[in-house]
């Protein structure tokens, strides 16, 4: 578990200067990472149905995989074109709530690492500060879409998860179409 921490971390520390899809005016550094996932629609989907899988199926492996997927893509810009892989990775998380599927620990985290490496491939960050906003920005929505899941996790109300998926998945295929209109990018 140390070496794990230690791999985010060190890959969290490695990330570099960038700029973010749009900026808050007259906020920078924190605040500017800290609302990034909430501006960025097809990172508020994807941490959305990742947050809902992992507090379904009780996993928190996925959280480790989530840091350290978005720090390598911050390390790494451009490594992949980041909306179609994030999508396609929401789509996947949205399927597994729409239809009760029970992911493995291990898939959950690889499903979270990809989505983290496009997440971070397609956030910038100009300092560290602006990283460390960025990071607890989306610890923050992931955590509570995980806590959201786990109190529908009562029988009674497991039909909500359902829904929830099947929005979220009607969500990424819409802005995967909008990315095969618009290839420069959604937001």
């Amino acid at each position: 578990m140390i070496r794990r921490w230690a791999a985010a971390l060190i890959l969290a520390c490695a990330a570099g200067p960038a700029l973010a899809h749009g900026t808050l005016p007259g906020g920078d550094g924190f605040y500017t990472g800290l609302l990034h996932p909430l501006y960025a629609p097809e990172h508020l989907v994807a941490l959305l149905a990742l947050g809902l899988i992992s507090g379904r199926t009780g996993h928190r492996a996925p959280l480790l995989a989530l840091a350290a997927g978005v720090s390598a893509g911050l390390a790494l810009p451009g490594l992949l074109p980041p909306t179609v892989p994030l999508m396609a990775a929401t789509a996947m998380a949205a399927a597994a709530l729409a239809f009760p599927l029970r992911l493995s620990a291990p898939v959950l985290a690889a499903l979270a690492a990809l989505m983290g490496l496009a997440i971070g491939t397609d956030s910038e960050a100009p300092n560290p500060v602006a990283t460390a906003g960025l990071l607890t920005g989306i610890a923050l929505v992931t955590l509570n879409a995980m806590a959201v899941a786990q109190v529908l996790a009562d029988p009674r109300r497991a039909i909500a998860l359902r829904v929830a998926g099947s929005w979220i998945g009607a969500v990424a295929l819409l802005l995967l179409a909008l990315q095969a209109v618009a290839p420069r990018g959604i937001a």
